[in-house]
């Protein structure tokens, strides 16, 4: 039976993990998406349940209840990875990202390597460059200071092989654009970095699962999940990634 325990950080964010059972199992971090201004809910617990039915442990990280700015941000990750390897039940980490959260779980893919066995990121915001900003996400990381805007643009910070990489995305993205991704991808081949990318050629911005549990309000979540039977499969191809590994 799985049971909770939540891990509050030296601010008011937290991570709510939640084991599978009493057994030592692998962990997926989520960190869900909201343009670093709050946590969406579609892509929080709902997501965090269909991966523990996949046996493994998981943890939503609570990341914007304190709007720390960058690099705060980076040493807090720091904080959440040091106490999961202090838990006697975790095996390796994995990160799975949405949107401005897949900035957050790339950077600490790429900062903190060493704790990452792996990632999976879900249209992630990644650039900062003019034609790919997500303006939004990078004015509440950074607030009105641009000193680190270079810094945070992530595809100019790969500079070494990672641990393997699932990404996906929509060429419809109109809020993060589907660029960002094509950004990444490049300097994942260049770094020899092992991924697997998968690009759909319709859908909105936000689609987490894609299924009928995170409609978006006002929409008939049968229709939702009919429309975009397709993209819903990406978790499952993705988790097949991670098993691979």
């Amino acid at each position: 039976m799985s049971f909770e325990k939540r891990i509050q950080l030296s601010s008011n964010n937290y991570g709510m993990l939640t084991y599978v059972k009493e057994a030592k199992r692998d962990i997926f971090v989520i960190f869900p998406g909201g343009g670093y201004q709050y946590t969406s809910q579609r892509e929080s617990k709902v997501v965090a349940d269909k991966i523990l039915n996949e046996d493994f442990h998981t943890l939503v990280y609570y990341y914007r209840e304190s709007k720390l700015l960058y690099p705060e941000t980076t040493l807090e990750v720091y904080e959440l990875l040091t106490k999961l390897k202090k838990e006697p039940n975790i095996g390796r980490i994995f990160l799975l990202g949405f949107s401005a959260g897949g900035h957050l779980a790339l950077q600490t893919v790429i900062n903190y390597k060493n704790f990452i066995s792996g990632a999976i990121l879900a249209y992630p915001v990644v650039s900062t460059e003019p034609d790919l900003i997500h303006q939004g996400s990078f004015d509440a990381l950074l607030g009105e200071s641009k000193k680190y805007l270079d810094e945070v643009s992530l595809e100019k910070q790969i500079k070494r092989k990672l641990p393997p990489i699932y990404v996906w995305h929509t060429e419809e993205d109109k809020s993060v654009f589907v660029g960002n991704t094509y950004k990444l991808v490049e300097k994942l081949v260049l770094t020899l970095t092992p991924h697997m990318v998968r690009i759909f050629e319709n859908g909105p911005h936000g689609l987490s699962l894609a299924t009928s549990e995170v409609a978006p309000e006002n929409v008939d979540p049968k229709l939702f999940e009919e429309t975009y039977k397709e993209q819903s499969t990406w978790l499952k191809e993705a988790l097949n990634f991670i098993k691979s590994i």
